[in-house]
């Protein structure tokens, strides 16, 4: 059956019968969560990686693109070119076109969530009706698959992952590839074989610009699917429409990504493109959390059951992969279908339902192999491609292959079963019961919003950063403490990544410093800066143009006692505090601006500003990871080679000191390359560290430093990272500057 003859054949009743299932589909949305326009003017989620959604529908919904956003990473600003979010530009444009009708980002983020739900309902009711399945058993399915744990567990939290409507369209491009469903008999007319080609380079179109993860999994499929019957024949023709589709798919992502692979080669890739291996196999696919209930279940039992299961070790996002007992039972049946019904030889090309469950066991089966922990996705991560590691996310195909299974085989059953009009009223009644505790078992109310709760600390966020609007300039820069880089952050203390964003998604003109990225001279100024001393870093914020000081108290230990009694006696004045929980602060510096201007030259002011704007910098490139330790001790592990960057953007040259401890295995060696310096340096490497130290000429600019070891590996117990040396309390200190070292002088960390 074609798609172009499906619709063009499509009649009124057809039509209403879609309309009749899309408005069950609605009545399920609004039974679930809560659709009133009050509550869509604030977030269903309010932490977490759902702020980096907040922010980028902010960005779109105040009329510009996503990727710079110049009200972050003061003194500069923020380049999501960085941070590589356009392989979702076809979910962005959704984004920008919700906010051409409301003032209101987050109601643009809700309803872009709740158009997901109708989205991915149509795409599977259209994908399963297109195979023949019939309605009652195609609408029980698509709406078990809209509902699907995976829909509420990502919810805002992963916006662009929950809006899985292509995974059905991916999955009917793979079965028409693998039943040889582009080459249509002679008697078709050629309009509709057109038309297929069109369907199916337009979703791979789709697919490009939503995400790679779907797009990838997607490409692996459909090379399966042309695989086995390329195989079983011995000829490569079945071939040609997967490679055909994989490159058309492949090319959209790079099209898509295009402004992120452009920065990357002007300004190299940031360590926000930095990707272990090892991450296939703790993101990976687990088989029993697939098979167990979802965490948070409603029955007090089951809930514990899973919760007992995940006390085992590399329990992450991979615990959002269950299906549902409907799911698990689907999947299940096509294990055995798997090994126990074999194909005939026809297989590709055997109608009904029993061929679609020979290519959907197959499917699934493959892509198990793929995702689950130590799987081909392992070997793919191994060889070097680390940039997909979430294999988990392959469960949102495979619950799609196993309710497709279950659709067939209960469609079959109303068939055989349901032949007079008592037996299909009783069918459907039992089918109807049925879909309430399906549904209900993958429904949890702990997976809800916190309606209230949210709104209450969102509402008390807006009126505390309005009120910092109305005590300084209009586009006032705010420094924010406590220091975190962007994205992707470990926790400092009780700040989650991203709750820094806070200030600038209630803010309508101030510039906020949080949002420098990770790699990049922005966040290793501020990064800098914020380890100063208390006196140093007033008078630095002072003459880099900062009106105030933002302080999460969560950020520390003592919920910022320390920093706060600091701040109170050097500003002379009391904090301005959030009403809802006392967690933010903020301090204005126009009092101490006035008094540092008194007590400062004209004349020497703008010198001290070049130095307090354009310290000497270390940027850490490839080859180092992320900072480990304590501001009293850190250290950066690195793989066999490795490169730095030494900054210097002011306009003459600054005398530096650079000191460091090597650590590694004995007998190994560093050599530090760089034009810096008159010659190679040579370190023996020892477990106990060896102190380098040299003075430089820094020049106006940007100089690499290269490092590179021979010595043998560390292994050390559950890290699976490549630590071949590190680099221990890095320092680049100026040792010569033309006005008095009160400004941003310290050590690099």
């Amino acid at each position: 059956m074609d798609v172009s003859r499906h619709v063009s054949n499509l009649q009124l009743p057809t039509f209403g019968r879609y309309l009749a299932a899309l408005a069950l589909c609605m009545l399920g949305v609004a039974s679930v969560l809560d659709v009133r326009h009050e509550a869509r003017m604030r977030p269903y989620a309010y932490q977490g990686d759902t702020m980096f959604y907040h922010l980028v529908a902010k960005s779109v919904a105040n009329g510009g693109w996503f990727l710079d956003v110049s009200e972050l990473g003061a003194p500069g600003s923020l380049n999501l070119r960085d941070v590589p979010t356009s392989d979702n530009n076809l979910h962005v444009l959704v984004l920008w076109l919700l906010g051409r009708g409301t003032s209101s980002y987050v109601e643009v983020l809700n309803n872009f969530f709740l158009l997901t739900f109708p989205l991915v309902f149509l795409s599977a009711l259209m994908v399963m009706r297109h195979f023949g399945v019939g309605w009652t058993a195609a609408v029980c399915a698509s709406l078990l698959y809209t509902f699907a744990p995976f829909h509420f567990t990502r919810g805002e939290h992963h916006l662009f992952l929950s809006a899985y409507w292509p995974v059905p369209l991916a999955v009917m491009l793979t079965l028409w590839v693998g039943r040889d469903g582009f080459r249509c008999e002679p008697t078709v007319p050629p309009v509709w074989r057109r038309s297929r080609l069109a369907v199916g380079a337009l979703i791979a179109v789709i697919l490009a610009g939503t995400g790679y993860y779907y797009a990838f999994f997607t490409c692996f499929f459909l090379l399966i699917a042309a695989a086995v019957p390329a195989l079983r024949h011995r000829e490569w023709r079945p071939m040609w429409p997967a490679i055909a589709l994989i490159a058309v798919i492949s090319a959209g992502v790079a099209v898509n990504l295009w402004p992120s692979l452009a920065h990357f080669s002007r300004s190299g890739a940031a360590e926000t493109t930095q990707r272990d291996a090892g991450d296939a196999d703790q993101y990976a696919l687990r088989i029993a959390q697939m098979l167990l209930p979802m965490s948070g279940h409603r029955l007090s039992m089951l809930e514990g059951l899973k919760a007992e299961y995940n006390r085992r070790p590399l329990i992450n996002e991979n615990d959002h992969a269950a299906i549902g007992v409907t799911g698990a039972a689907g999947f299940l049946g096509l294990v055995w279908w798997f090994f126990f019904r074999k194909p005939s030889a026809d297989a590709p090309s055997e109608p009904g339902a029993r061929g679609l469950l020979h290519d959907l066991s197959t499917l699934s089966f493959a892509g198990v192999l793929l995702g689950t922990i130590g799987g081909f996705g392992s070997l793919v991560a191994f060889f070097g491609l680390t940039q997909v590691r979430a294999y988990s996310r392959i469960s949102v195909f495979l619950a799609f292959f196993a309710l497709f299974a279950v659709a067939l085989w209960v469609d079959e059953a109303l068939r055989r079963h349901a032949t007079s009009l008592p037996r299909r009223i009783t069918a459907h009644a039992v089918l109807a019961l049925a879909m309430v505790f399906a549904l209900g078992d993958q429904i949890s109310p702990r997976m809800l919003p916190d309606y209230q709760g949210i709104a209450t600390q969102f509402d008390s966020d807006a009126a505390f950063v309005h009120a910092i609007e109305a005590k300084v300039p209009y586009a006032a820069r705010i420094f924010q403490l406590p220091y975190m880089p962007f994205p992707e952050s470990t926790p400092v203390s009780r700040v989650k990544d991203y709750d820094l964003l806070r200030g600038y998604l209630h803010s309508d003109h101030l510039r906020w410093s949080y949002g420098t990225v990770r790699g990049r001279e922005g966040n290793a100024w501020l990064r800098q800066l914020a380890a100063l001393p208390m006196d140093e870093l007033l008078d630095t914020l002072v003459w880099a143009g900062f009106s105030g000081v933002y302080i999460d108290r969560h950020g520390f230990d003592d919920d910022g006692k320390e920093i706060e009694r600091q701040l109170s006696g050097k500003l002379r004045e009391r904090p301005l505090v959030e009403s809802a929980d006392d967690r933010l602060a903020f301090y204005t510096l126009t009092n101490y601006r006035e008094r540092v201007a008194r007590n400062t030259p004209r004349a020497e002011w703008q010198s001290r500003r070049e130095a307090a704007l354009h310290p000497p910098l270390v940027v850490w490139r490839n080859g180092f990871y992320d900072q480990e330790g304590t501001s009293e001790h850190r250290w950066r592990w690195a793989r066999s080679r490795g490169r730095i960057e030494l900054v210097n953007r002011s306009r003459r040259s600054q005398q530096v000191r650079l000191d460091m401890t090597l650590v590694g295995n004995d007998g190994g060696r560093v050599m530090i390359d760089t034009p810096l310096l008159s010659k190679r340096v040579s370190v023996r490497m020892t477990r106990h560290g060896e102190r380098v130290g040299t003075m430089l000429v820094l020049p106006p600019g940007q100089h690499s430093v290269h490092f590179s070891s021979d010595a043998q590996p560390l292994y050390p117990p559950d890290d699976f990272r490549d630590l071949v040396f590190s680099v221990q309390n890095f320092a680049l200190t100026p040792v010569e500057t033309n006005i008095p070292q009160r400004g941003p002088a310290g050590p690099a960390r």
